[in-house]
């Protein structure tokens, strides 16, 4: 493949190395993202590569609870109070990456409550880039090898996004039908989305163009073929700053499998 670039064009490699002195790995792996593993086996080219494990998740992926909870309570990502909240009995609030407590939290007189976050039970993982510093224009180029996923009837998996804060401005989806989906964020805080494409067998490479303007442009190509674009998008005030690579979310409660990650590359 051949891509025209100008020379002021900065391109951040995800660079996976494995020898001697030991792993290096160039981006942020979050402590309580899952499973995240490296191998050479599924590397690519060269000596890159990510094995990434999204494991069923048996429940809500994320709770809100108010009122009275007497009861044990479970999620597979996140737990959040609202206020008021009053924990009653014995009761155990378990997640996978965090738990919030509003204001109006507390624990009744002679109950006993524990809060425990347990990382085996997010199904997500993913690798982060903190390089960008609230870009108007981000490109990234990257590949995928989804054989080995099962996503359930019905369910996305939140794939590639990229954030303002903790805002999701562009996100690439993948579908049950093995298909990416792109999503760009409007000002008014909807989603523009595209039409899906069709993942191959084995490793593909994604292209993804993104820009802030008052009607911006975006596309999302797969192997090279004509990419779909979305345009008109009124997104001028939004910024990248941030954008995490694997499995970062979705609905995912009946999906299993592993997926291959390689060659991470973006310029702005």
């Amino acid at each position: 493949m051949t891509r025209n670039q100008n020379t002021t064009t900065t391109r951040h490699r995800l660079e996976i190395a494995i020898g001697a002195a030991g792993l290096v790995l160039l981006l942020a792996v979050p402590a309580t993202a899952g499973n995240l593993a490296v191998t050479g086996a599924a590397a690519n080219s060269g000596s890159y590569g990510l094995e990434l494990t999204v494991s069923t998740c048996a429940g809500a992926q994320d709770l809100n609870l108010s009122g009275t909870i007497s009861s044990d309570e479970t999620a597979c990502n996140t737990i959040t109070t609202g206020d008021p909240t009053t924990v009653s009995g014995t009761v155990t609030l378990t997640a996978g990456t965090s738990i919030s407590f509003g204001n109006g939290f507390s624990v009744a007189n002679g109950s006993d409550f524990t809060a425990a976050i347990d990382a085996t039970l997010t199904p997500f993982a993913w690798v982060q880039d903190d390089s960008p510093a609230n870009e108007t224009t981000y490109s990234a180029e990257f590949f995928v090898n989804a054989n080995g996923l099962n996503i359930g009837g019905g369910e996305v998996l939140k794939h590639f996004v990229a954030y303002s804060g903790s805002t999701e401005q562009l996100r690439v989806l993948i579908n049950s039908s093995k298909q990416l989906v792109l999503e760009v964020r409007r000002d008014n805080g909807t989603y523009a989305t595209s039409a899906p494409l069709s993942l191959a067998t084995g490793w593909n490479e994604v292209d993804v163009t993104w820009e802030a303007a008052a009607s911006a442009t975006a596309t999302l190509a797969v192997n090279g073929g004509t990419p779909v674009t979305l345009t008109a998008v009124d997104n001028d005030t939004t910024r990248i700053a941030s954008v995490r690579w694997g499995a970062i979310g979705g609905t995912v409660s009946s999906t299993s499998g592993t997926m291959y990650l390689d060659d991470f590359t973006s310029w702005r």
